[in-house]
């Protein structure tokens, strides 16, 4: 195949005719050129790796949602509190059911 940059406006109209480029009489030579390279093959993206599904512990786990239930404190104030008094939580905001951790989570938010 000759090099398209070489040819002319009007003879690569005449490929982009034959060719069947969709309205090929008003592209410019750049966009001749364009239409009538064939596309690059796409490069396959890297598969999404599946995180692992977190196993459940066998004791029952109490989240913040829960503690707060009775209260009428919302889910904020209640992180917002509890970063005050114990610092930065490691993940998520659960507890083991009976635990001196969820006792003292607690106390903190004044269940009773």
């Amino acid at each position: 195949m000759t090099d398209l940059n070489t040819l002319t406006s009007k003879e690569l109209k005449e490929l982009a005719k034959q060719a069947k480029v969709q309205n090929w009489w008003n592209l410019k030579k750049v966009d001749l050129i364009e239409a009538l390279t064939p596309p690059e093959p796409e490069t396959p993206r890297p598969k999404r790796r599946k995180k692992a599904p977190v196993d459940p512990s066998p004791d029952k786990a109490v989240c913040l949602k829960e503690v707060i239930k009775e209260l009428n404190i919302t889910p904020y104030k209640a992180r917002k509190t509890l970063r005050k008094h114990l610092g930065q939580c490691d993940g998520r905001w659960s507890w083991v059911e009976g635990s001196e951790e969820l006792k003292k989570v607690q106390s903190i938010l004044g269940v009773q």
